[in-house]
């Protein structure tokens, strides 16, 4: 099960997944207007655990923001870092609160080891990935 977060406009995030064919991968895509707070607070999270049906220490959270990181960390959820351009001044901060950090270069198939979730390319996720 997966559930995209988002703090960009819900249309942006939809008109990408549709253009991308992925939205059969998610079961849901919430955005910090859906939720009235920003990812920083943990509506966002929990909120996308309710729709997945999952318990934080069964989730697993991708981001490459630090508050974000920070707040699904506190939450008791999995994390995995991303390098983000925009967030390269965070990245040291990041990689100490990540449970794994993926810099440039790598590939989510490290991340998925976190989950034991496997990456076929022509079926996506694994069953075994729960990702927000």
């Amino acid at each position: 099960r997966m559930v995209i977060g988002s703090s960009t406009a819900k249309y942006l995030v939809n008109d990408v997944v549709r253009r991308l064919g992925m939205t059969r991968f998610f079961d849901a895509v919430l955005t910090c207007s859906d939720v009235g707070a920003p990812k920083s607070e943990p509506d966002l999270f929990v909120k996308a655990m309710e729709i997945m049906g999952t318990a934080p220490e069964e989730t697993l959270v991708v981001e490459d923001g630090l508050y974000s990181l920070k707040e699904a960390a506190s939450l008791g959820m999995k994390t995995a870092g991303v390098y983000d351009y925009v967030s390269r001044n965070d990245r040291d901060e990041m990689m100490k609160i990540a449970d794994i950090y993926v810099d440039e270069g790598q590939n989510l198939t490290k991340i998925l080891k976190l989950t034991g979730g496997q990456v076929d390319p022509d079926e996506g996720f694994g069953a075994d990935a729960r990702l927000i």
